[in-house]
Parts: structure tokens; sequence; C-alpha cells
């Protein structure tokens, strides 16, 4: 494969493609699989923390639909339908809001100041990207 197909459809590890292979049959929320369960099905053992890298990683550099919930049942899943988005956006702008608001009592501003601050960073380095 060229250095650009590369760029534009990196490849995959042997590991997330195993990743990949397990959550093929747990396609919606109702299917999830707990984050446990799952780095022990991919032989991970109970190595979580690398299965939650390995996740980031594959929504966000190969663009993988993965989504998690941890309302039951909890766990990682395929996002297939437009209900799944929504159960997975929710546990997302659950922690975004968490995180937020732990910020803002740590330096002591509002929530709403802290995801201004993060959204300016985030465009700057949105541009950067863009200008690479």
């Amino acid at each position: 494969m060229s250095d650009q197909a590369d760029i534009l459809f990196p490849q995959r590890s042997p590991i997330e493609l195993e990743i990949l292979s397990v959550l093929e049959e747990r396609v919606g929320h109702a299917k999830a699989i707990s984050m446990r369960d799952l780095a022990v099905a991919v032989g991970l053992g109970e190595d979580t923390r690398t299965l939650q890298d390995l996740i980031k990683h594959l929504v966000e550099e190969h663009r993988e639909p993965i989504g998690s919930s941890p309302t039951q049942p909890n766990g990682y899943f395929m996002i297939k339908t437009a209900d799944d988005q929504k159960t997975a956006f929710k546990h997302i702008d659950s922690r975004i809001i968490s995180l937020a608001k732990r910020k803002a009592r740590i330096v002591g501003n509002t929530p709403a100041e802290v995801l201004r601050e993060l959204t300016g960073q985030l465009d700057l380095e949105l541009q950067g990207a863009v200008t690479l």
C-alpha cells in the first residue's frame, strides 16, 4: 500500500483486528460486552487500561463506530442505529460534563468557562492539523 493510502486508511494491528472481530458479534447496546470480558476475550487478561487505549485509537484514528455505556447491559458495542448512537453520546457527554465540573472546582471557574477554554484549545489544535 502507498504511503498516502496508509495515511488515509491506516492498518489495524492484530489486537485491534481481534477487538473488532469480537465486537462484530456485539452490534447494538443490547449486546454490549463488559470491558473486563472483552479484555479477556482478546487476550489482554484483565488489562482494561490497554483495552481502553486501543478502543480510543480505533474510534479516533480508524473511525470505528464503537460505543460504550455504563447502563445495563454495560460495556462496549458497535453502533448501528440512531438509538445506539444516542446511548453512546449520552455516556460521552456525561463524562465531559463531569470532568468540566471537576476542573472548574479545582481552578475556581464555572464548568461553562472550562468548556469555553477547551473549545478554544480544540480549535487551535484542529487548525494546526489542517495546516500540516
